[in-house]
């Protein structure tokens, strides 16, 4: 299941091209319209499956879990548009923390060891739900463990190098990470237990709490 921007409060979305870094969510450039460019956003608003949850949202300040208990009458989620805060690598590997801590936690089976044969696991894992072709996100794409398991490799600067990543091509699968002008972003993740696998420890949260 995809997830799918309704509407933000303030304005409506559009998208436009921008140049990133390897993501493992589906970039999505918001632009308001020139009515409201001065204007910024509290939240979005996305359609998701409830078969999805748990879904990771952005706060004002934070990264929080939510479960479908927390989904409007039309199916939505909302998330709220906030400053990253810090650099985009360290801010897509607090993401990351924040998915593996629940796997781990929740036991989804979808955290193997850094080795071929965990990489084999987490591609069969991922490969499981049907989310079409995947990847292979590594720093060093040259490492034979990641070679021979079907999904291309792809190298990824802001992944530790004992750390690799398998998610569904199509990322929107597992998510999204809206652009909202320079340094505002929104973030929400579904299928966190289907549409990731990661081989390794995520490097700590460097996340503020009490948001």
């Amino acid at each position: 299941m995809r997830a799918r921007v309704e509407r933000s409060r303030v304005f409506g979305t559009g998208c436009s091209e921008v140049d990133v870094r390897v993501p493992f969510l589906k970039l999505l450039p918001i632009k308001p319209p020139a009515s409201a460019k001065n204007v910024t956003p509290l939240y979005l608003e996305f359609h998701v499956d409830a078969a999805t949850s748990p879904f990771l949202v952005s706060s004002s300040r934070d990264l929080v879990w939510v479960t479908d208990e927390q989904m409007d009458e039309a199916g939505r989620i909302r998330a709220a548009v906030r400053s990253m805060g810090k650099e985009p690598d360290e801010f897509n590997r607090d993401v990351l923390s924040a998915i593996e801590v629940l796997a781990r936690t929740a036991e989804w089976g979808n955290v193997q060891p850094h080795t071929r044969a965990g990489v084999a696991q987490a591609v069969a894992h991922v490969q499981t739900y049907g989310l079409g072709d995947l990847e292979i996100l590594a720093l060093d794409e040259t490492k034979k463990i990641y070679q021979g398991h079907g999904p291309s490799v792809i190298q990824c600067s802001w992944l530790p190098s004992a750390v690799a990543l398998v998610v569904p091509k199509e990322r929107d699968f597992l998510g999204v990470l809206g652009q909202v002008g320079k340094d505002l972003v929104v973030v929400l993740v579904h299928n966190a237990a289907r549409g990731i696998a990661i081989c390794g420890k995520a490097p700590a949260s460097t996340t503020e709490k009490g948001a």
